[in-house]
């Protein structure tokens, strides 16, 4: 006679797992929601400045007008380590704002060994840097990570999604 306690018990434990899968997974995507009007610019070296400041003429220099009032706070953040310099995050008041900074990346950064990125949460970090192992295509957009695979787009949101 099968033990149907047992069985009873397995499942519960099952669903409690799927459930508190869920739970993560849905505390995440919140957390990534109240970093979408924020990015981490690295390797920005002056020190003297005030963050906010040192943002506007680097919009500026990248050729986007930015005023000091569209940047609700900034600062940096990491480790301080000796010759490295601390990326600034950046909260920008408007989402466009935001977007124009960060779609005004690409050609004119090459070489300046200035990078800017979306403010990602752990998970999403991890998330990036697996599927980077596994494809050539590879980027995040408004906090997804999307990866092309040939001729197709994948949005992830987990690591088992990778495989």
């Amino acid at each position: 006679m099968p033990n149907w306690k047992q069985e009873k018990n397995s499942l519960t434990s099952d669903s409690k797992n799927s459930e508190n899968d869920q739970l993560k997974e849905k505390n995440n995507d919140l957390e990534q929601r109240n970093r979408l009007e924020n990015l981490r610019i690295f390797g920005v070296s002056k020190k003297d400045k005030d963050t906010d400041q040192l943002v506007v003429e680097f919009a500026s220099k990248q050729g986007i007008f930015l005023e000091r009032k569209s940047i609700s706070r900034s600062h940096r953040v990491g480790k301080k380590i000796d010759g490295k310099h601390r990326a600034i995050i950046v909260k920008f008041v408007s989402h466009a704002d935001r977007q124009k900074m960060f779609l005004a990346k690409t050609k004119e950064l090459k070489g300046t060994g200035i990078t800017i990125r979306e403010d990602l949460t752990r998970l999403r970090q991890e998330i990036l840097r697996k599927a980077s192992e596994y494809y050539d295509n590879v980027w995040s957009q408004n906090g997804v990570i999307v990866i092309k695979d040939g001729n197709r787009f994948h949005r992830v949101h987990t690591l088992l999604k990778i495989m």
